[in-house]
């Protein structure tokens, strides 16, 4: 039943490679060599011919693309409750079934975010940027990459023990996790309380890429966390 899945990964995978391949070449002919700002909660990033950028701001946008792609695939156990009548009466531990579809579908987050980090390279190569990278390049691109697979993780456990209707999620949680990360910023008791359930919104970590290793820790720990318990809650989802 894996075999499924994997022709849906590699299918959307294609999907997301050729709409990013579109932005690259939309960037590269409209955009010229003109200068990019990108604001920060540390100031403003510039990208500019010349300009040397660090491998954490190319992580942060790899990131985001790679919880956009997480979002095609983090309804997976839920689309194939769908078909548990025939998936379920084969000769093979609904747990390990489960198991198997979420380690392809996070492989395939990962995959993402390196295609998308790949497309900013291009860019920026054209731009005649300099990619810095230096000794917490490979934490920044595991956060990054952590940041995308805890997405697909959060979304596979709020989705695989409900109805097709629970598959909405994936287009629910945006707006409610960027207005989160936006009510954090305030100060006193609410700013804290928000603060403190920020802590399983993926995207809050988006902005603490390249800030040290506890991070890393926490967003792969929910990822795993998250996708630990859609395995456990997804074989007893009754026929």
């Amino acid at each position: 039943m894996e075999y499924v899945e994997l022709l849906r990964v590699q299918r959307s995978l294609i999907w997301h490679a050729g709409i990013l391949a579109v932005l690259v070449i939309g960037i590269i002919a409209l955009g010229g060599h003109s200068a990019i700002h990108i604001a920060g909660t540390t100031g403003t990033t510039t990208i500019a011919p010349g300009v040397a950028v660090p491998i954490s701001v190319l992580a942060t946008i790899a990131a985001f693309f790679a919880a956009i792609y997480a979002s095609s695939v983090g309804t997976s156990l839920n689309r194939e409750s769908s078909t548990r009548d025939i998936s379920w009466t084969k000769p093979l531990s609904r747990t390990l079934l489960a198991l198997r579809f979420v380690l392809i579908d996070a492989a395939a987050v990962v995959v993402a975010f390196l295609i998308a980090l790949a497309g900013v390279i291009a860019v920026l190569m054209y731009m005649h940027v300099t990619p810095v990278a230096d000794a917490q390049t490979p934490e920044e691109l595991l956060l990054g990459a952590g940041v995308g697979v805890m997405w697909y993780g959060l979304l596979q456990l709020m989705t695989c023990g409900f109805g097709p209707g629970a598959r909405a999620m994936a287009g629910i949680l945006w707006p409610v996790a960027l207005l989160l990360e936006a009510l954090g910023q305030l100060q006193g008791s609410i700013g804290a309380m928000i603060r403190a359930i920020d802590v399983v919104n993926p995207l809050a970590y988006l902005t603490n890429i390249g800030k040290g290793p506890a991070d890393q820790a926490l967003v792969w720990f929910f990822a795993a966390a998250f996708c630990a318990l859609a395995i456990a809650i997804w074989p007893r989802r009754e026929a």
